[in-house]
């Protein structure tokens, strides 16, 4: 889970850590049930910039033998961010990157239920040793309009449930 660490100990030279939510087979962040999307960590250094590693296949296969990316991450244009913020941590890109590149899924064979993006992005984020995590609320998933928008400190009105909910009640004139 982290250590437990006071707002008042978060420092400029932490990473901020969010998991990012990308629809399976497209260049967009929404997807109907989070669970069943890509998941990618992001990392967001003080200058504003966002790094990024997650697991693909060598074929885009999923039976395909697994590769770790890493490197700058550049947003989709003009699609909403669907992301689960989870906190900030003092360790360094390289090391993330060093990290991606022993990591043992390397070379291995992809598995939906034992050996996929989910379990790495839950590797990397073990291994950032997360403090000051954010609480998790409803399924924790939050949306933005721009990548300057991401926050590890969202409103409720960007948390998926909520909005879902408001958009039924206007579905059905509940409102």
């Amino acid at each position: 889970m982290g250590n437990a660490t006071s707002v008042e100990e978060v420092t400029d030279d932490m990473l901020e850590v969010y998991v990012l939510i990308k629809t399976i087979g497209h260049d967009t962040y929404w997807t109907m049930d989070p669970n069943l999307g890509h998941h990618i960590c992001l990392i967001k250094t003080k200058d504003g910039k966002f790094y990024y590693t997650e697991l693909q296949t060598e074929n885009g296969d999923k039976g395909g033998k697994i590769e770790l990316h890493f490197g700058e991450y550049y947003f989709f244009k003009n699609q909403i961010i669907a992301y689960h913020p989870v906190g900030y941590a003092r360790k360094k890109l390289v090391e993330l990157d060093e990290f991606r590149r022993t990591h043992n899924s390397i070379g291995t064979i992809y598995s939906l239920w034992t050996n996929n993006c989910q379990h790495y992005v839950r590797d990397c984020i073990k291994f950032l040793e997360i403090i000051n995590r954010v609480p998790k609320l409803n399924d924790g998933i939050y949306t933005a309009q721009t990548s300057s928008d991401l926050t590890l400190h969202p409103k409720l009105s960007d948390n998926v449930d909520q909005q879902a909910a408001k958009w039924k009640m206007a579905l059905t004139g509940e409102l």
